[in-house]
């Protein structure tokens, strides 16, 4: 706890973030999807690449998940990505239809029913 007190700053206390790239939610595709997968294997010496959208509009939600995971969809212009983000369904209520949202995420893919889309894995959310 001392040595904590006399060499740790408030700044290094604050939860952040690493931002990879900053993309249109519109950008995000298969194609960038399977270029992302020659990067792989992701672990600790590779993690995965965590990707943010400035001022990304809501297209629906937010829908809460077992009363704990927050859902929506971003995106405009018939380009609409489903995003959750796992334990913070609380956030809920901050939400409101039609806002802008700032989102670091990152981008894999859902293969539910026989059908493939992209999942946007929310890892932090700013309301613009």
């Amino acid at each position: 706890d001392r040595y904590a007190r006399e060499h740790l700053s408030e700044d290094m206390l604050v939860p952040s973030v690493s931002i990879d790239a900053i993309l249109p939610v519109e950008d995000l595709s298969f194609s960038m999807l399977r270029q992302l997968d020659c990067l792989a294997p992701f672990g600790v010496a590779n993690p995965v690449p965590i990707f943010a959208s400035r001022s990304a509009p809501l297209a629906a939600g937010p829908f809460l998940l077992k009363e704990k995971h927050l859902k929506l969809y971003v995106g405009a212009k018939g380009h609409r990505l489903e995003a959750i983000w796992w334990r913070n369904g609380a956030q809920a209520s901050r939400l409101k239809p039609a806002a802008n949202v700032d989102l670091a995420y990152t981008l894999s893919r859902e293969v539910y029913q026989g059908k493939t889309k992209l999942l946007l894995t929310i890892q932090d959310l700013k309301i613009v």
